[in-house]
């Protein structure tokens, strides 16, 4: 008995180890800007979403300005981006493999103490960090405009946005070209969805914990390895996003823009404009 307790506390207090070697919703958010599909792969390997305060969501532009000891990744050469984004692909999707497994491991092997005949609660919690992400992405897109350059004619048809939606999604963001960004101004929306997804964020760890403690039958060898999994799992996510963050900003910092759109030489925002709305 004294062993299946002490199964049950390491694992409740599971999700909350995991925000804290995982990314957070602005992070993932803003390379779901760039590449939306390795973003939500990324978001399922790491479930456990970092609570943020309600109406303070980070912004942006101080996530791409320049780190004095930050990751470098611009000596990389431009042939090397479908190597780079195929180990990407390969090791994001055995870090989700690892944790649907773990899923099935726990949702079967063990029971729940307020709820023995359910068997998706696990998956339930694993999934719902989802929705999380999309209202972080939402978040993004209500307080900033993302600037695109205006497609000629040939290159506005369906198969060209496309191809140009698969380059985007399989290149590394080195190999993109900078991100530009124009600030809009703070409107009842982006306050009411910046609200509602902090909200989300903490709902969806007193969630996680109130499936993990309850856990039963379950020994401390085993629940250490469950922890060691997860924990593996959200480190790749954390380690990739963070390295498609530096991509981003080493992109825009090497780029020659001069419209006060994107980063400056110094890997600052240089008169980061404000959109009026």
């Amino acid at each position: 008995m004294a062993n299946m307790n002490s199964a049950t506390v390491l694992l409740g207090i599971l999700p909350a180890l995991l925000p804290l070697v995982g990314s957070d919703t602005a992070e993932t958010s803003l390379l779901g800007v760039r590449r939306p599909l390795f973003a939500m792969l990324l978001a399922v390997s790491s479930p456990s979403v970092s609570p943020i305060r309600a109406f303070v969501y980070p912004n942006p532009r101080e996530m791409l300005e320049k780190h004095e000891l930050g990751l470098d990744v611009q000596s990389l050469r431009a042939s090397t981006g479908t190597l780079v984004a195929l180990i990407q692909y390969i090791v994001a999707i055995g870090a989700v493999a690892n944790v649907v497994e773990l899923g099935a491991e726990l949702s079967y092997m063990t029971v729940s103490s307020w709820g023995p005949n359910e068997t998706y609660l696990i998956y339930l919690w694993t999934f719902l960090a989802l929705p999380v992400y999309a209202c972080g992405l939402v978040c993004l897109r209500l307080r900033v405009h993302i600037v695109r350059e205006h497609a000629s004619p040939e290159q506005s048809g369906i198969r060209h946005r496309l191809a140009a939606w698969a380059w985007g999604e399989f290149t590394p963001c080195i190999f993109h070209g900078p991100i530009r960004l124009q600030l809009r101004r703070e409107t009842y929306g982006y306050i009411f969805i910046s609200w509602f997804t902090a909200t989300g964020t903490v709902l969806h760890l007193v969630y996680g914990v109130l499936v993990f403690s309850s856990l039963l039958f379950i020994s401390v060898q085993d629940a250490a390895a469950v922890v060691i999994r997860y924990l593996a799992s959200a480190v790749l996510s954390r380690a990739l996003v963070m390295y498609e963050i530096s991509g981003m900003r080493q992109a825009s910092r090497s780029s020659d823009a001069t419209d006060g759109i994107g980063l400056d030489a110094g890997g600052r925002m240089d008169a980061f404009a404000i959109a009026k709305v």
